[in-house]
C-alpha cells in the first residue's frame, strides 16, 4: 500500500460505522484479522438487529398477510396489482413516448435503464400513480427496513443468447444490510425469459447464515470476483443446502405483478 493511500485512513474508518460494503476498497474492513476477530461478524450482526427494529415500527403499514409472508420468505408478491384500466394506462404512456435511458452490459445482458424524476412524473400520470401506490411503497420500505421514498426506473433487459455470463445470475446478496428492490413487470414473465430468482428464506440471520458472512469477510478482498470483492457475497447451490436454504425460487410470472 502506497504511504499516501494512508490519508484515506478517516475515510476508511468511517465506513466501518456507515453503509459502506467494498472489503476491496476498503482495507480495514477487508483486513482478514480485523474479520477473524469478528469486525464484518459484528456490521451484519448490527444492521440485522437495526432492521428488525425499524420494521417492527413499519408493521402497521400493512396488511397482515402480507406481512407474514414476506417475514417468513423475504419478499413480497402481489397478482393483478393495479386495476385493469390503471395498468392498461400505465403501458400506454411507457410504450406510447420515448424516453432518455442509460444502458449497462455485464456479460451477455445489457440492462436499459430510464429515471423518473418528477420532471417526467408531472406528464405522467399513471407512471406517477403506479410508483406513488400507498401498498407498493410500503412494502418497499417494510423490506428494506428504512421509511424513505423509492427512487423509480423503467427497466429493460436485454439477453443475447451467447457471449459472457452475466455475474448477476450468480446468487448473491447484494450487501451486508436491509435492502429492497421491486419490480412490476409490464409482460408476462416466462421460464425462457430469465426471471428474477431470490432464495426464501435467505433474509433470516441465522447462526449457520452469519457464520458463512463471516467465513466469506476473511477472504473476499484477496477473492478473483470483483463483486464477491466488494461485498456482495456470491454463494454457491451447495452452500445454499449446507445453510438449509432452498435453491433460488424463479420469479416466472404473469403480467401487472409486483414482486
Amino acid at each position: 500500500m502506497k504511504p499516501l493511500s494512508y490519508l484515506n485512513a478517516p475515510f476508511w474508518l468511517m465506513g466501518v460505522v456507515g453503509a459502506e460494503k467494498s472489503l476491496k476498497k476498503n482495507p480495514i474492513l477487508g483486513s482478514e484479522t480485523l474479520n477473524r476477530w469478528g469486525l464484518h461478524k459484528k456490521r451484519v450482526q448490527i444492521a440485522a438487529d437495526l432492521a428488525a427494529a425499524r420494521r417492527k415500527r413499519l408493521a402497521t403499514t400493512l396488511n397482515s398477510e402480507d406481512r407474514a409472508f414476506f417475514d417468513e420468505n423475504g419478499y413480497f408478491v402481489t397478482r393483478n396489482f393495479l386495476p385493469d384500466a390503471d395498468f392498461e394506462a400505465l403501458k400506454q404512456e411507457i410504450f406510447g413516448q420515448p424516453f432518455e435511458a442509460r444502458e449497462m452490459r455485464q456479460g451477455a445482458a445489457v440492462t436499459r435503464m430510464t429515471p423518473l424524476p418528477p420532471a417526467v412524473l408531472n406528464v405522467n400520470p399513471a407512471i406517477a400513480r403506479a410508483l406513488r401506490d400507498p401498498r407498493a411503497v410500503a412494502q418497499i420500505r417494510y423490506a428494506a427496513s428504512q421509511s424513505g421514498q423509492p427512487m423509480g426506473f423503467l427497466q429493460t433487459v436485454i439477453a443475447q443468447p451467447s457471449g459472457k455470463k452475466d455475474p448477476q445470475t450468480n446468487v448473491h446478496a447484494d450487501t451486508f444490510h436491509a435492502t429492497s428492490k421491486a419490480w412490476l413487470f409490464l409482460q408476462d414473465v416466462g421460464e425462457d425469459d430469465g426471471p428474477f430468482c431470490f432464495v426464501p428464506g435467505s433474509h433470516k440471520l441465522t447462526e449457520k447464515r452469519l457464520e458463512w458472512q463471516h467465513q466469506c469477510s476473511m477472504s473476499a478482498s484477496r477473492g478473483q470476483d470483483s463483486h464477491h470483492a466488494s461485498g456482495s457475497f456470491r454463494i454457491s447451490a451447495e452452500e445454499l443446502e449446507q445453510l438449509g436454504l432452498p435453491q433460488p425460487k424463479r420469479m416466472a410470472v404473469p403480467a401487472n405483478t409486483l414482486v
